[in-house]
């Protein structure tokens, strides 16, 4: 089976923007396998599968009955457990704008190079 590997954040996702596709490719024999920044169990953001959710700039409810039944199928599906942890991948990046900036880049220049080496 192909996998496709899906970035989720830790902040919340928009439901309908993961099951819409996944949904797809999972009927087309795609396996996805999930990750996020720090590894956290990703979440649906509540107004992605509230059907009442009026969105306040397009001036219309944006959830239809069918969005919100696939995205509370799985939102709270075991399939989002395990998220891979992109962090041990790859290290953060430094704010351009932290106090010790050039330090930090160093620091994450050397980390990368160490995880480049393991491979």
């Amino acid at each position: 089976m192909k996998k496709i590997l899906s970035v989720l954040s830790n902040y919340g996702y928009w439901g309908v923007e993961l099951t819409g596709p996944m949904i797809k490719l999972e009927q087309a024999g795609y396996e996805l396998v999930f990750a996020t920044p720090k590894g956290a169990r990703p979440i649906a953001l509540p107004p992605s599968y509230d059907e009442k959710y009026w969105d306040p700039p397009l001036g219309t409810c944006v959830n239809s009955r069918f969005d919100v039944e696939q995205v509370k199928s799985i939102k709270d599906s075991p399939k989002l457990d395990h998220p891979i942890n992109i962090s041990e991948w790859m290290p953060e990046r430094p704010y351009f704008s932290s106090q010790n900036f050039i330090r930090e880049w160093e620091k994450y220049f050397k980390i990368v190079r160490e995880r480049h080496e393991e491979l």
